[in-house]
């Protein structure tokens, strides 16, 4: 059970379909984006056992994706400015200090030097890529899965 003031994390995309703004007025809404195709091409490779079905097609995935984009764009145009922080999954990478400052900012905390060696946890950390994605966080974690590609002249 949570004790009051404690904060809550929602990485799920089907949590988007049902906004908790009017419900939760004071709420801190983080929207980190990634690329389309690394975002697909990440759920792709990962099983989900069954429970994102959707995930096992690319062509689904890029619907999903599709609408997941068009939603956002939704809230953008309705919430307050300020209301929503978003955040580029890349730029945490390119400059941690900075993003992780913005971050913990917007949500209205003080800063604590603990942020920057968040990979020293030794609580339990269950995403799907975790724990090899913190240690190798410093390495750039968030480098593209396919090639660049540039278009011929």
């Amino acid at each position: 059970m949570r004790q009051p003031g404690e904060s809550r994390v929602q990485k799920r995309l089907a949590a988007i379909r049902c906004p908790s703004r009017p419900a939760l007025p004071n709420a801190r809404i983080v929207h980190v984006r990634r690329n389309p195709a690394g975002a697909c091409l990440s759920c792709f490779f990962r099983y989900f056992g069954g429970d994102l079905p959707f995930a096992c097609d690319l062509a689904e995935l890029g619907r999903y994706y599709r609408a997941y984009a068009e939603l956002m764009a939704h809230w953008r145009s309705v919430l307050p400015e300020g209301a929503m922080l978003e955040v580029q999954y890349e730029a945490p990478v390119a400059d941690f200090p900075a993003e992780a400052r913005r971050l913990v900012a917007y949500c209205g905390l003080e800063w604590d030097e603990r942020c920057s060696a968040f990979y020293e946890t030794r609580r339990a950390v269950t995403t799907s890529g975790a724990p090899a994605n913190l240690s190798r966080f410093g390495r750039r974690l968030a480098r593209p899965r396919w090639p660049a590609r540039t278009a011929p002249e």
